[in-house]
């Protein structure tokens, strides 16, 4: 997963560099994340953010290219269990989307493809304490998004767009009767929305 992370970067840079009109502007945003089917549990939703670099290639009249580099805030919250502590954790990555926008007219785009995660940290906070849990969680992962975006003026407009992640995000240990690891089993899977704005740079 690491070397289809950097290779998508890679690529992404050379279509950049390949391509005379390509904008590139900043962008900032909510996350209102959760975790589905985490261990057998759903989680409630997490406020975080997302903000970084974002660039459109023109390929055709409607269609243009949108790959993004972004710091986003994911994560979950939890209820408390008789086992467990009412906490919530966050998920901080460094994200990779590589979109597809289609004008359909009057301002609006909509906005598909996937995103590559790689985590950099996770912490838990339970019992009024910090967690470094990162070694809990894969360090990468794919997601898929959807969305829209409106085009204000001038190089400044909005979006909205919702990911799902394709991967899961941790291992579960499986042990036998006498407490002897057997296996390990993956659950959980990212759901985020996603609200922002982004500006465009002027040529």
């Amino acid at each position: 997963m690491k070397k289809m992370i950097s290779t998508c970067l890679a690529c992404t840079c050379l279509i950049i560099a390949s391509f005379g009109q390509v904008d590139i502007g900043v962008k900032f945003g909510l996350n209102f994340a959760k975790v589905n089917n985490l261990n057998g549990y759903n989680t409630s939703n997490r406020l975080g953010f997302n903000t970084g670099i974002t660039t459109r290639i023109k390929i055709a009249k409607q269609f243009k290219l949108q790959p993004e580099l972004l710091y986003s805030a994911k994560g979950f919250e939890y209820s408390a269990t008789p086992w467990t502590s009412a906490g919530s954790t966050r998920l901080n990555y460094l994200s990779l989307p590589l979109l597809g926008a289609l004008s359909v007219g009057k301002g609006f785009s909509l906005l598909f493809g996937p995103e590559f995660d790689m985590l950099l940290h996770a912490n838990a906070e339970y019992d009024k304490t910090d967690h470094n849990v990162s070694k809990d969680f894969h360090h990468f992962g794919v997601g898929f998004d959807v969305g829209v975006s409106y085009h204000i003026i001038g190089g400044l407009g909005v979006e909205a767009r919702y990911n799902y992640g394709v991967s899961q995000l941790n291992s579960i240990h499986i042990y036998d009767s006498t407490f002897t690891p057997i296996g390990n089993n993956s659950s959980g899977r990212s759901q985020v929305i996603q609200v922002g704005v982004y500006f465009y740079f002027p040529k």
